[in-house]
């Protein structure tokens, strides 16, 4: 008599590797969304930095980074 169909062994092997390759892919995909987040915060302060100075005397380059220059 042959049968068909998997043991519980072959059952259970397959999804301990299913597993494993979730514990491996979980924790990439969260920090690409946390970086998408970031890319967007910042984009969002661009745009109204821009819109905030649209139209108004641009100010001198800063001397230093987070410094204003006197003029």
């Amino acid at each position: 008599m042959h049968r068909k169909g998997f043991t519980l062994i072959e059952l259970l092997i397959v999804v301990v590797i299913i597993g494993i390759l979730a514990s491996i892919a979980i924790p990439k995909f969260a920090n690409t969304k946390e970086k998408a987040y970031l890319t967007s915060m910042k984009s969002d302060l661009r745009n109204l930095v821009t819109a905030v100075y649209a139209g108004s005397t641009p100010l001198a380059p800063a001397a230093k980074e987070g410094e204003p220059r006197c003029t």
